[in-house]
């Protein structure tokens, strides 16, 4: 096993990283109470199937209800109430870490009721389609969970529950409601969960600086290249300056930016004075070659210095850790309007970190 298919299997038995270790012990602890602490891995024959095309958005409330009841049988362990609703193929974590696709009907007989195994009631719902995964999530992610569940055709669910943290089902829409294509998992999103969403109310500077810090830390290199007008030709990056398509670059880096995954985003929010933030030698550097850089003095662009809190997820507790802030710098530029005028178009002009 080679290459996206690998990552996921590390992802969900906890090989991956220190934190996913955490989320798959926290898993684990809540599958044995679910499943019994004895219990038995059925043979697994890993079926070939194919996914039917997702249905029109107008389900997905309908799915949504359908999906929490489904959770909240898997908890209690009414095995039966779910077992009409698996899918043919079901990815299932069990308690010894064994991670396997079972056939869903093959599945159906070996689960056994165990009536209220636990009382909980999951909360925090959210779900993703494949393209808000894949917009969410740090690149290597979506692409790891395609290769075990097509991310045009599913959609994954996640919950809070309790001291167990967040769990995933992956689930196939489907006329009638829908079909798990998994059990319980560990959930990808705890990041996602803390992080302060980007709002389209913002001013353009403050949601160009929000936007970039996600995509370049999540690795979003397609996204990133994307922004190209939104980013000067050349820019600033700490004390070098660096032609935009080799920062643009720097996203696509790797096989995969796992790391990422556990960055939490905070608000973006207007930054304090240029020297006091880079500091007074690099502010003068910046300030005296940008005719040479940009064509136009500093202050002509009225320079605007924007911070993005960043966290990280405490490895260990799943919460939030430490803390530190990207300072973006955006300048104002001019562009043709297409009706003989112009207009005002805000550029990042310099990235510095800490």
């Amino acid at each position: 096993m080679s290459g996206y298919a690998a990552l996921a299997h590390a992802l969900f038995t906890g090989a991956a990283a220190p934190s996913w270790a955490t989320r798959n012990t926290r898993t684990r602890a809540l599958l044995e109470a679910v499943y019994g602490p004895k219990a038995g891995v059925p043979e697994a024959h890993a079926p070939v199937y194919m996914y039917p095309i997702v249905p029109p958005a107008a389900a997905r409330q309908r799915l949504d209800r359908f999906v929490k009841a489904q959770v909240t049988h898997l908890l209690a362990g009414r095995f039966s109430a779910v077992a009409p609703h698996l899918d043919e193929a079901v990815w299932v974590l069990w308690p010894d870490n064994t991670f396997v696709c079972h056939e869903g009907a093959e599945l159906q007989a070996k689960l056994i009721d165990r009536p209220n195994a636990l009382s909980l009631e999951p909360t925090a719902p959210r779900s993703y389609a494949g393209a808000e995964a894949r917009a969410a999530f740090a690149r290597g992610i979506p692409e790891a969970l395609d290769v075990l569940f097509p991310l045009a055709n599913v959609l994954l669910y996640t919950f809070a529950v309790g001291e167990h943290g967040r769990v995933m089902v992956v689930v196939r829409p489907t006329e009638d409601g829908g079909r798990l294509a998994s059990l319980l998992l560990p959930s990808v999103d705890d990041a996602w969960a803390f992080s302060v969403r980007t709002s389209l109310d913002e001013s353009p500077p403050l949601r160009i600086a929000q936007t970039l810090v996600r995509r370049v830390c999540l690795g979003h290199f397609t996204a990133l290249r994307a922004m190209t007008l939104d980013l000067m030709p050349g820019l600033w990056v700490g004390d070098t300056f660096a032609d935009r398509d080799r920062f643009i670059a720097l996203a696509g880096d790797g096989e995969h930016r796992l790391d990422g995954a556990e960055q939490i985003f905070g608000a973006s929010v207007p930054g304090a004075d240029l020297a006091a933030t880079v500091g007074g030698p690099l502010a003068k550097t910046i300030e005296r070659e940008s005719e040479a850089k940009w064509f136009a003095p500093l202050d002509a662009l009225r320079p605007m210095l924007v911070e993005t809190r960043v966290a990280w997820i405490d490895p260990n507790t799943l919460g939030v850790g430490d803390e530190s802030s990207v300072h973006t710098l955006l300048l104002e530029t001019k562009e043709d309007d297409g009706a003989g005028g112009d207009r005002s178009r805000w550029r990042v002009g310099g990235w510095f970190e800490g």
